[in-house]
């Protein structure tokens, strides 16, 4: 008897700590749990091999914005209970539209938004069958699908334009505060083409920029990165301590980047060729210029033709209600509309430049 209590002492001397340290690895998440896929590989290297340079610099008309469509999934208790609140919706949005400014892109929900009363959606487990099912849950064409949840082990994960199943997934509590304002961001930007500043599913990327067009994120002006996770200080400092794989130059990341795994509050930057990139799927031909079917612009002032694109707007409001599909965003240059547009198509109309005035009527 006297034997098993000291045997009993000391297994739990020795079990404990395994137990706890496995408690804390298991709450702790990763800051994202999107993948380089084989399609996506596949064609990058096509476009690496034709000498397509992915970064190369578009931009808006003038400095107007392109308007992206979301389609907001919030994924709740089979009772109606849980799920990310409307505040924390809101808050999510307002940090989404100010790190995209940069880019001159505007995102805005479409339509209501759809809620899902499922215990088997409202925790996903670290499973990506699981993940990919989420995703396959009333997708609204032509709109970026998000789907806000509670994910175990993964801040978010978003899809490429090359994956085979699409949308992007935000975990409710890496988002929606002034303390984690970029999870959300960072998904949208991989879901417009984005890699990872430590990406090495092409190779590595040297520190010198020697291999850059065709290594890492495949963008020559975002520096080498290490993978910053846990290595950037409160006030987004480099930490150091990684070795130069090639063996030239020493490490130099840019610990502000949003697609880093830097600290949630420091990543609040987009290099230019980041943003050209993103730009790129939304042109005519692009990976993603489907998210503008939805969308009509307006300028009285244009001359050349007219499709109703950002690059190519209708001259008058008359052509674009008429030509745009039933509840269609009509995003207007300021100025004066001498017309009366057909508005019976729940249409929504707004204004595309900043500041000005649209004046509408005979």
């Amino acid at each position: 008897m006297h034997r098993n209590k000291k045997l009993a002492r000391l297994l739990s001397s020795v079990f404990v700590p395994i137990l706890l340290f496995a408690n804390v690895s298991h709450s702790q998440k990763s800051p994202c749990g999107t993948v380089v896929s084989p399609e996506k590989i596949t064609a990058e290297r096509s476009r690496v091999a034709r000498g397509e340079s992915p970064g190369t610099l578009l931009l808006p008309p003038s400095t107007y914005p392109y308007y992206i469509p979301l389609t907001i999934h919030i994924c709740r208790q089979t009772n109606g209970a849980g799920g990310i609140t409307q505040d924390q919706l809101q808050n999510a949005m307002r940090h989404l539209n100010e790190l995209f400014a940069q880019a001159n892109m505007v995102f805005f929900v479409h339509g209501s938004v759809i809620y899902i009363n499922n215990d088997l959606f409202y925790r996903i487990a670290d499973n990506q069958f699981q993940r990919d099912l989420l995703r396959q849950q009333n997708p609204v064409a032509n709109t970026i699908n998000v789907y806000f949840t509670l994910l175990d082990g993964l801040c978010g994960q978003s899809s490429f334009p090359d994956d085979p199943v699409q949308g992007v997934l935000v975990d409710s509590s890496c988002t929606g505060s002034d303390a984690k304002p970029s999870t959300f961001a960072h998904e949208i930007g991989h879901y417009l083409d984005l890699l990872h500043t430590h990406e090495t599913a092409f190779g590595v990327e040297c520190p010198d920029g020697s291999n850059c067009p065709g290594a890492g994120d495949l963008l020559c002006d975002t520096p080498a990165d290490p993978n910053l996770n846990d290595l950037v200080s409160g006030s987004c400092n480099y930490l150091g301590g990684v070795m130069d794989p090639c063996g030239t130059a020493g490490y130099a990341p840019q610990t502000t980047n949003l697609m880093s795994y830097s600290t949630a509050t420091c990543r609040n930057f987009l290099t230019l060729q980041q943003r050209g990139r993103m730009l790129a799927t939304l042109e005519p031909g692009g990976s993603r210029a489907n998210l503008h079917a939805l969308i009509r612009y307006v300028d009285a002032s244009w001359s050349g033709s007219q499709t109703g694109s950002p690059h190519s707007p209708y001259r008058t409001l008359g052509l674009a209600s008429t030509l745009a599909p039933v509840g269609a965003r009509v995003y207007v240059r300021s100025g004066s509309y001498n017309e009366t547009p057909l508005l019976n198509k729940a249409l929504r109309i707004g204004r595309w430049n900043s500041s000005g005035t649209v004046i509408v009527g005979q």
